[in-house]
């Protein structure tokens, strides 16, 4: 049957959406209300929360899409650049010590599917 031909992709992704429920219930609503007061370490320790969550759901999904091929393509500051990867959003004049036709930043990552390019990553390059 076509209706339940995603089910495994569909399964797969539940526990994706269980970590993005998990991390929104790291910061309690009553601390987001106006004039609410919490202590900096208190802050901290929910933004911490938030953020592995963020993580946990990142490592999932990227797990479940390496299992259809599809893989983030890398890219850093300082790579050079490579137009079959990288697609450049603008340019910046090379600060001292950066080298010309390289990653200044990255924007949006890439990925490919096997050897295909989904997405090119967006990417800020240095300029001589």
């Amino acid at each position: 049957m076509q209706t339940y031909a995603v089910q495994k992709f569909a399964q797969s992704l539940l526990e994706v959406a269980d970590n993005l429920e998990s991390a929104q219930r790291a910061v309690p609503a009553a601390v987001l209300q106006p004039g609410a007061e919490i202590s900096t370490e208190k802050a901290l320790g929910y933004l911490k929360a938030l953020l592995e969550g963020v993580q946990a759901t990142e490592r999932v999904l990227l797990k479940n899409m390496s299992t259809k091929g599809v893989e983030r393509i890398a890219t850093a500051e300082g790579d050079e650049f490579d137009p079959n990867t990288q697609e450049a959003m603008t340019t910046v004049p090379a600060a001292e010590g950066k080298k010309p036709s390289t990653v200044a930043n990255v924007w949006q990552s890439g990925y490919k599917m096997h050897d295909r390019i989904l997405r090119a990553a967006k990417v800020i390059v240095y300029q001589e």
